[in-house]
């Protein structure tokens, strides 16, 4: 698990580790140049020999802040190796932090060849270390930096240039990944002690390129008092394939179909199975001991065929709801449930007599609770929920369009601020909100997890009722809410990537999805198929 830090976050560890712990800021910039040379070398010593790196030509481009001094610092380590480094400084030398103007100063004693004001022909270099603002953007960039930034970008295009940023692209916001219009499209991206929010939001992470995270000796004040994680200013986190093992609910020898949980999916109006099944199917493979489907009639002979482990129920012969849902561990409605009538039913139905289960509503039934205002008639609600969005256990899983429709922001608009539309959303409505995207969101309203797994592929008719249907698995298995909805994003987006690396983006189906989970948990869960 790694935290995310916004540009705030990142200073106050810069100040915390200097001014509390005692690290000297030109040791915690010493520490982070020696990174990015290893990353610079690591590419000039592909496909040469060590007799050739000399020749090698690297250009630091560098601004005022300490972001610059990491990339003089770099050229500095490199000129000491034997590299022909050298440094254009593009900003405002009077301005400039101490330390920046204490590495120009080092780097010039050392011999090395700083240009002012004129900059060389960037695309006579192997490598471009952009140096010039970092996490420091606050306003869209203008004026000369977006001129060398556009250099930067046409020696890259043009000659092949290999650029690697320091810390962010610069023109990326570290906050949340907008450009502002310009901003260097790096092929690597050198960051410290903690990744950004910047790194993994689009549009900036489609900019850094390959992103290497460097131990800097960077520090996090520790939070106070034992809910310090649920404070509003936490830190957002995502996860890494490490945490696949440590998070899912164990495999027990001694145990049996009911050790695992029942999942009962409320999914397919008539003649509409196909959305069931993948949902079914992905909760069958996600480890649920039993589904139970709550799906029209029309639908039994491809559900009992398709998921033959799954118990079915026929929504218009059965007045047993509540009793259905007294057995359920979770429950799961949405997927090509329709919007009629019968679904606005069954969907009273069942936030009625869940009886605080987690409930994962996708799909149709999002839409029935936009159409509707949260009310299927007159003036009656849905249901009373708890106020605690963890104690209520309800997760909303919509991607832009169904979240349009819930809030009455245009896609746009949510598309520009996601965290700020999930977030809002879900604090006021005492819910957990996954939206989806290809850096999906979830949230309680006060912590924070951002998704950096999956790929293009996936945005595939089905996608989404397969994620319902892990998601509901792994709260049916004992997950609380919360860590259901983002280890089921995450385990999601492993196994469209697994997908995708045996059939291609463009040739793979959600069926594809359903089957790699089991791959994606054998892998990195260590469990056996």
């Amino acid at each position: 698990m790694k935290k995310l830090l916004t540009a705030a976050q990142a200073r106050e560890a810069d100040r915390y580790t200097c001014e509390q712990i005692g690290i000297p800021s030109m040791v915690l910039m010493e520490t982070a140049s020696m990174a990015v040379r290893d990353s610079v070398l690591h590419f000039l010593q592909q496909g040469r020999a060590a007799d050739e790196l000399s020749h090698s030509r690297v250009l630091a481009v560098c601004g005022s802040g300490n972001n610059g001094g990491d990339g003089a610092a770099a050229a500095r380590l490199l000129l000491m190796k034997g590299i022909h480094a050298e440094v254009f400084f593009a900003g405002n030398e009077e301005h400039g932090t101490e330390q920046m103007k204490a590495q120009l100063s080092i780097f010039e004693k050392l011999g090395g060849k700083v240009y002012r004001q004129v900059p060389p022909d960037f695309g006579t270099y192997d490598v471009l270390i952009d140096a010039l603002l970092g996490i420091g953007l606050s306003r869209p960039v203008e004026g000369k930096t977006a001129l060398w930034i556009d250099r930067i970008n046409e020696a890259s295009r043009k000659d092949k240039v290999h650029v690697i940023s320091v810390d962010i692209p610069s023109g990326v916001c570290a906050d949340n990944g907008k450009t502002g219009g310009v901003c260097v499209h790096a092929d690597e991206t050198v960051t410290f002690s903690y990744l950004k929010r910047g790194h993994i939001q689009y549009p900036g992470r489609e900019n850094c390129g390959v992103v290497h995270l460097c131990e800097a000796s960077i520090c996090m004040e520790p939070a106070s008092g034992s809910k310090g994680a649920d404070r509003e200013d936490a830190c957002a986190f995502t996860l890494d394939t490490e945490d696949v093992k440590r998070l899912l609910p164990k495999r027990v020898r001694r145990s049996n179909k009911g050790t695992y949980g029942r999942a009962v999916i409320a999914a397919g109006c008539r003649n509409m199975a196909g959305a069931a099944v993948l949902c079914g199917r992905a909760a069958m493979n996600t480890g649920v001991g039993l589904v139970q489907f709550l799906s029209d009639e029309t639908n039994r002979v491809i559900l009992q065929s398709s998921v033959p482990e799954a118990v079915y129920t026929p929504v218009l012969r059965t007045t047993e709801y509540k009793n259905i849902l007294s057995k359920a561990s979770a429950v799961g409605i949405g997927p090509g449930l329709g919007t009629s009538a019968g679904a606005a039913f069954l969907l009273k139905r069942v936030l009625e007599n869940r009886g605080g289960k987690t409930l994962v509503i996708d799909a149709d039934a999002l839409n029935l609770l936009s159409e509707n205002g949260r009310k299927i008639s007159g003036e009656e609600d849905l249901a009373e929920e708890p106020a605690d969005p963890v104690r209520s256990g309800v997760i909303i899983t919509p991607h832009p369009g169904e979240m349009s429709r819930l809030t009455g922001l245009g896609v746009p608009a949510i598309l520009d601020d996601p965290v700020r539309a999930a977030m809002t959303y879900a604090k006021q409505n005492n819910l957990i909100c996954v939206l989806k995207d290809a850096s999906t969101i979830v949230t309680d309203g006060r912590r924070l997890y951002i998704n950096q797994s999956g790929c293009g592929g996936m945005s595939t008719a089905g996608s989404g009722d397969v994620l319902t249907g892990i998601i509901t698995a792994l709260a049916a298995q004992g997950l609380d809410a919360f860590t259901a909805a983002y280890l089921g994003v995450y385990i999601h987006g492993l196994a469209g990537e697994r997908a995708s690396s045996q059939w291609g983006e463009r040739g793979m189906t959600a069926m594809d999805i359903v089957e790699a989970v089991k791959w994606v948990l054998r892998e990195y869960a260590q469990e056996s198929i």
